[in-house]
Formats: structure tokens, sequence, C-alpha cells
């Protein structure tokens, strides 16, 4: 997208969403991130900022902001369900050029990881999407040894399934980002 201001005034792009989903009362991971470039033949970058705020309350959320990145990027791991406008805000004052061309990307998302009993042991499922999520297991909640579940899990409509025996020693379960060792 594209934002302009004169040298004196502050200009705010709205984006407006949104968060729910049909598990009631679950959180939701957010990623929200801004870029843009230096122009040419120009020495320095205009100052955009990024702004995440609750529309219900009014409040502030998380921002971003910063004189003299090109990037602003805002994570917030445990956001509610609601209403949000995320702002890009380009200031006026000492701007390089009036009009400024930006890239903007966000993604919010909800894994449930559901543990349901079974005649053999427990069966894990979750959603295929977003990717990238692998179970864990520990013995105890606040073990801080957490092992990766590295058993390819079966998928059905769009839900991962996995089965655990009843030999297994871990009574907990999580889901993490998976990274390669």
């Amino acid at each position: 997208n594209a934002i302009t201001n004169t040298s004196t005034n502050d200009v705010i792009n709205h984006y407006c969403f949104s968060v729910t989903n049909s598990a009631h009362g679950s959180s939701f991971t957010g990623t929200m991130t801004l870029v843009w470039n230096r122009q040419n033949m120009q020495a320095s970058i205009n100052n955009l900022d990024l702004f995440l705020y609750n529309m219900s309350s009014s409040s502030l959320v998380a921002s971003s902001v910063s004189l003299v990145d090109n990037v602003e990027h805002i994570y917030v791991p445990q956001l509610p369900a609601g209403r949000y406008d995320l702002e890009v805000l380009k200031h006026g004052g000492a701007i390089t050029t009036t009009n400024e061309t930006y890239a903007l990307s966000f993604e919010f998302f909800s894994v449930q990881l559901s543990v349901t009993s079974t005649t053999n042991g427990i069966l894990l499922s979750w959603p295929v999407f977003p990717d990238g999520f692998q179970p864990q297991a520990a013995a105890s909640p606040m073990n801080s040894s957490w092992n990766w579940i590295n058993t390819t899990p079966a998928i059905t409509n769009g839900q991962n399934f996995l089965p655990m025996g009843t030999g297994s020693a871990s009574e907990y379960f999580r889901l993490c980002r998976f990274r390669s060792p």
C-alpha cells in the first residue's frame, strides 16, 4: 500500500479485523510486520510506525516504533478474541518524502491441541493449518525438558491425528512451532 502526508501532518492507514473462531475463550497468536525501502536518491528513510489497538476498549495492545529502522514488527502470543485496528502511521515533520510505499503482513491463529481417551491410550489431534506445529510431551507440566514427539501424524479432514499408547510416561502435552535441531 502507499501512505501520503504533508510535511507537518501525521497520517494513518487503518486495517480493521475481527479475530474469532468457534473455540470459546481461546486466545490467538498474532504477528504483524511492516517494511519499506529507502527511496531512490534519498539519504534517509521515512518514519513509519505500527500500532495494534483493541477496538472495543480503544486501548493500545502493542506497538513497534523506531526512528532509524525500516522494519516494524509486533508479536502478541496471547491475543484475546475481538475486533482490532492495526495502524500504519507515517509521521509528519522531518520527512524524507511525502509519499511512501510499504508492505504489511499479518497472521492471527489459534491452534488447539485436543487430547481424547481411547481404549489403547490417548489420541492427540490439532489443525493442519497453520503448519509448523509439532507436539511435545513431558512427565510434569513444570518439567523444563519437554521432548519432541517425532512420530508422523495421520492427516484426515484438515486435522493431524497422533495415537499415543498406554506405555508412555508422559502425561502432559503441548504444541510448539517445530525447529530443526
